[in-house]
């Protein structure tokens, strides 16, 4: 799938290209950063090489970087994974720089990529998968007007068992909340 660019107030949205190594890497590599993902901080760049070249050709899913849209410093990254054609679907993922959390990015890369799930990929659901211990990402689906989508389940991340909550944005609520939602990538 190609990947387009995508503007915001306050951020640019533009897929990954082989001279976001150090960006990527410097935001993979960071503990607190993969604390809550499902991915172990990347221990050199060529594993970050390596997802790099697999994210631009991973089949069923849309990976961008992220930048403010003034400075032009990279903020994190973001992504559609797990696009379902059939089930119009996809999951939602985005990681920050830790010296930038704080500052309203995680909300505005999720808007940019529900707008366009909604709006370019006619999809009818979006969601996101987060650890419970994960406070921060918990308030910006909250925020963001997700709804939670049955039980916790225990799943073993990096070996160790978590609860993992699951909370959904579907496209009726996209439509009935254009305040929330107005910002046009």
């Amino acid at each position: 799938m190609k990947v387009p660019k995508i503007i915001m107030p306050k951020i640019r949205l533009a897929p990954f290209r082989m001279g976001d190594l150090e960006n990527v890497f410097r935001l993979c590599s960071a503990p607190e950063t993969s604390e809550y993902a499902v991915w172990e901080p990347h221990k050199s760049r060529l594993v970050t090489l390596r997802f790099l070249l697999w994210a631009r050709r991973e089949p069923n899913g849309l990976h961008w970087c992220a930048f403010d849209a003034k400075s032009g410093e990279f903020i994190g990254t973001c992504s559609l994974i797990n696009i379902d054609r059939e089930a119009l679907s996809a999951e939602l993922g985005y990681s920050v720089c830790k010296p930038l959390w704080g500052n309203g990015y995680a909300g505005e890369m999720c808007r940019a990529l529900i707008r366009y799930g909604f709006e370019r990929l006619a999809l009818e659901r979006i969601y996101v998968r987060i650890m419970e211990e994960n406070r921060r990402s918990l308030r910006v689906a909250e925020k963001l007007g997700f709804t939670e989508d049955g039980a916790p389940e225990r799943v073993f991340v990096k070996e160790i068992e978590r609860n993992v909550r699951k909370f959904v944005f579907t496209r009726e609520e996209f439509q009935k909340n254009p305040q929330k939602n107005s910002q046009k990538p």
